[in-house]
Order: C-alpha cells, then structure tokens, then sequence
C-alpha cells in the first residue's frame, strides 16, 4: 500500500523517486560573453578623437566606478549601467564580459565670463 507525504515541492508517493530543481539566476556584474560597443555623449572626458586606442577603451561589467570616474555622468555612463543589469527574461543572464565606450560630444570648458548688469 502506497503512502501519501505532502511537502512545498507537491505530494510524494512513496515508494518512488523525485527530483527537486533550483534554478539560481545569475547576479548583476557577473559576465557570461560577447562585447558591446556603446556610443553616446557624457559630460567628461576625452571624445573619440582624443582617445589613443578605442579598442583599448573597454570596461568589464562590474566597473561601473571606473566608467563614472572617467565620463562622469551622461547618457553613456547610463547606457552602460543599464547594459549590466541582468534582463527579467530567464532566457537572458548576466551581462556581456566588456563594452567598449564611444564619446561622440567634445567636453570643453567656459573660457569666457559673463558681465553682469544691475
């Protein structure tokens, strides 16, 4: 005679075999493969023009502090922080091993002052 024996995973009927499956998503930072090119403007740093190596300008997934450190703010320091966070499809995990940043704006300074009237 068989038993019954319920658990959070369903009802087991003993005698017999069951298997119990976790999936475990993978975290934000943590690079699966491939590399992305990212173009866009920030407010600091050297543009594409003044860049040595472009090729040389790549960032893993987990330094956003780096890519902050060197373009500041802007729509590409955004761009990237959103290309390193996981999607909420199962089908897509973990973020790309590099992106390599573009800057398309020079960033200059006001050289001039301006004259106030009162």
């Amino acid at each position: 005679m068989s038993q019954n024996f319920p658990t959070d995973a369903g009802v087991l009927i003993t005698p017999g075999g069951y298997a119990r499956y976790n999936v475990v998503a993978q975290n934000n930072g943590i690079a699966t493969t491939g590399i992305v090119m990212l173009v866009g403007e920030a407010d600091a740093g050297p543009d594409y023009s003044q860049e040595d190596d472009l090729a040389s300008n790549i960032f893993g997934p987990g330094q956003i502090g780096d890519v902050k450190a060197k373009y500041k703010t802007g729509r590409l320091v955004d761009a990237f922080n959103m290309g390193t966070v996981p999607a909420n499809d199962t089908n897509i995990q973990g973020a790309p091993s590099g992106f390599i940043l573009v800057k398309t704006n020079p960033s200059t300074k006001a050289s001039s002052m301006l004259s106030g009237t009162t």
